[in-house]
């Protein structure tokens, strides 16, 4: 099944092609995340709802730490490098989905493509095309039993045994 969510690169005479074959969306929660994102390297996208529709935030590779790594990274807020994007994303609703792809070289031609839309031409001077091919299916969502919750601070108060009075706190 993650087959057909593979990114093809065809290499021909005078361009390359490449067809990004779209995963289903997903919801930004860690158990969606966890439980179907590969740790392999590939694309994602992620997608905010403004005004009853989804638009594009961010489209980023990841080669060395896999796509389930980075996207953990986002909504786990322990993740100081997560931070950047968590700050863009604000209380938006996000969805994300991913293609993957296990060539550096040729995901940094596509992270290219997909930041300039346009006529690109790869390191040999071929044009690079890209079709993107999705389906319009979602990810499930967290059975009932699945509790998320957002935690704004960690409580210390109630770790270990309690501090004797005469401990100070600075």
């Amino acid at each position: 099944m993650l087959a057909s969510w593979s990114t093809k690169y065809e290499i021909e005479d005078d361009c390359v092609n490449v067809t990004v074959r779209w995963s289903p969306w997903g919801s930004m929660t860690k158990w969606v995340i966890g439980r179907i994102v590969p740790s392999e390297a590939g694309i994602i996208q992620l997608w905010v709802v403004q005004q009853r529709r989804l638009e594009l935030l961010h489209t980023e590779t990841n080669y060395y730490s896999g796509l389930r790594n980075r996207l953990i990274e986002i909504v786990d807020e322990l993740a100081p490098a997560g931070k950047p994007m968590r700050d863009i994303i604000g209380r938006r609703e996000t969805w994300f989905r991913y293609s993957i792809l296990n060539s550096h070289n040729q995901l940094q031609v596509l992270e290219e493509w997909f930041s300039h839309r346009q006529c690109l031409q790869d390191s040999e001077k071929r044009e690079v095309r890209v079709q993107e091919i999705e389906t319009l299916k979602k990810f499930p969502l967290p059975p009932l039993d699945v509790q998320i919750h957002e935690r704004k601070s960690l409580d210390i108060k109630s770790f270990g045994h309690p501090l004797p009075d005469s401990f100070s706190r600075s």
